[in-house]
């Protein structure tokens, strides 16, 4: 809706458990980001169904390089619930995050003060280069972070 970039943090919906949906769902957020939307999340590994287990991985090592990573759904969708291997790559993936949260703190207020995107089309980064007009399944995280 017109004016809803004001509200802080936006998600994708409840997305399907597939490859393309999680693909769409990547799409959404970047065009969000064009749209003037600073903040945007989605479900890690869809909200729909239990993903399948290789999709739910894929998925939470994208979900981390995103500004707020969210593991929601229905039925239950942390970790813990599939087995203890997908619990330690969650850990894993999470200690990514947190090593990179310095510069997603600063690529934060850098948005915020700007009226940036935390998620940027590699356009928006490289306006110059047309071959980037074109990526949807790439963006920035942070100026210096390829995603």
């Amino acid at each position: 809706w017109a004016g809803s970039q004001r509200y802080p943090l936006h998600w994708g919906g409840d997305a399907e458990n597939t490859n393309s949906a999680m693909a769409a769902e990547l799409r959404g957020g970047l065009s969000f980001g064009m749209s003037g939307f600073t903040y945007w999340s989605h479900d890690v590994g869809g909200f729909v169904e239990r993903a399948p287990r290789d999709l739910y991985r894929r998925w939470l090592a994208w979900g981390v390089l995103t500004s707020h990573t969210r593991a929601h759904g229905a039925p239950p969708r942390e970790p813990w619930e599939y087995d203890e291997a997908l619990t330690e790559d969650f850990r894993r993936a999470l200690g990514l995050k947190y090593s990179l949260m310095p510069y997603i703190i600063a690529q934060a207020k850098d948005s915020s003060a700007h009226g940036f995107p935390m998620l940027r089309t590699l356009f928006f980064e490289y306006p110059d280069d047309r071959t980037s007009w074109t990526i949807d399944d790439e963006y920035m995280l942070t100026s210096h972070t390829r995603a």
